[in-house]
């Protein structure tokens, strides 16, 4: 028997996904599995991991769809304690791909996906997980204001930077804000022909 510890109706498909853990004598199981509402069935289970863990984030809806599941664990498990993230076949339950960190979408429906490390991104293929490409950078990276192209991507975070999406090459300019305390923080980016619009805080904390 499994403790539900999370839950989600996809209404195209009309199916509730689930995730479970069952407490064993040397482990803790986490499960995943669908249930098809229409063929009154569970469609497959899968487990995960046999350390404790629990969901880490809530599911971005972009990253469910008729082809693949992706989700976030954080794995408390001897001297491999951390997030991880995961990408099932949506309709056999397989694990695809699995590695450490966290992932966030870029632009799903051409499979971009990136990875924030410590002063380094990386672009990654949805379909197999791998790197495309990894590049240092100066900054620590944290939430990103995005923009993307067919063959660049902007990204916002004190200041725009630039990466080519087939080798990650490209150029940084970062803002530093005239606003006591040190840099701007970057609300938006927007697109009017090339050139890229910033809005960092002026002195009396607003936005400009």
């Amino acid at each position: 028997n499994y403790i539900i510890t999370w839950t989600y109706y996809d209404s195209v498909e009309n199916e509730i996904l689930f995730l479970g853990t069952q407490n064993r004598s040397n482990s803790e199981n986490m499960a995943f599995w669908i249930y098809n509402l229409e063929q009154k069935k569970i469609k497959w289970q899968q487990i995960i991991t046999k350390e404790k863990a629990e969901i880490a984030e809530s599911f971005n809806p972009d990253f469910i769809t008729n082809e693949r599941i992706v989700f976030i664990i954080y794995e408390y498990g001897d001297g491999n304690t951390g997030f991880r993230t995961i990408t099932l076949d949506r309709n056999t339950g397989k694990i695809i791909w699995k590695r450490k960190g966290i992932i966030d979408v870029l632009d799903a429906s051409r499979n971009f996906v990136y990875k924030k490390g410590s002063k380094s991104i990386s672009l990654i293929d949805l379909n197999s997980g791998k790197n495309i490409w990894k590049r240092e950078v100066q900054y620590n990276p944290s939430e990103y204001d995005n923009y993307l192209s067919e063959d660049s991507w902007l990204a916002g975070a004190d200041g725009i930077h630039k990466f080519d999406l087939d080798d990650g090459s490209g150029w940084d300019v970062e803002i530093e804000s005239d606003a006591k305390g040190g840099w701007g923080k970057v609300i938006g980016i927007s697109i009017l022909n090339t050139l890229a619009i910033m809005l960092s805080p002026s002195n009396s904390g607003s936005y400009s």
